[in-house]
């Protein structure tokens, strides 16, 4: 599958959606239920991604996420002290994730459109990376490697999930 194909369903088929019913309109008060709709049924079914974040010290660390979705985990990066940036192939996700930051009123460095194969950073820029469920649906995956290897320091951490095929999330 070709780059473009997964950016056009992503795009097509916003992350979550089909889990807790799209938004009904574009305003503040339905994007701030939509984000509580999805928050609770994200943790409440994975309740694993709270524990191992907190496992995790993020505080002054500048965060690189590499496909953003709804944001849920990104806010709790923020919250528990990390320095934000964010990128994902969609307009929409990007769009999103910068609602849900502009709606809570949280602070973020930059959120915007890119391919993990082409990262518009800096050498060494980040002292984390994460990721969750998004890089095994990355085509050339040795690029998003050497492209992650890239923009990390290089005493940082890259944190990532991947999806095992048998898995109760594939």
């Amino acid at each position: 599958m070709l780059e473009t194909e997964i950016q056009g369903f992503w795009q097509t088929h916003p992350c979550g959606a089909d889990l807790v019913g799209d938004l009904a309109e574009e305003s503040r008060e339905e994007y701030e239920r939509f984000f509580a709709r999805y928050d609770d049924y994200r943790y409440t079914k994975e309740s694993h991604i709270l524990t191992n974040l907190d496992r995790i010290d993020w505080r002054g660390k500048k965060v690189l996420e590499i496909g953003v979705g709804l944001g849920a985990d990104a806010e709790q990066i923020v919250r528990r002290g990390g320095s934000y940036t964010g990128i994902d192939l969609t307009e929409e996700a990007v769009k999103r994730v910068r609602m849900r930051f502009d709606v809570k009123d949280l602070p973020y460095d930059q959120i915007g459109p890119a391919s993990v194969t082409r990262l518009p950073f800096a050498d060494d820029e980040f002292d984390m990376v994460y990721s969750h469920g998004v890089l095994h649906h990355v085509p050339e995956i040795d690029k998003a490697q050497a492209e992650i290897a890239r923009v990390l320091k290089r005493d940082g951490q890259l944190v990532v999930m991947l999806y095992a095929k048998y898995s109760l999330n594939y």
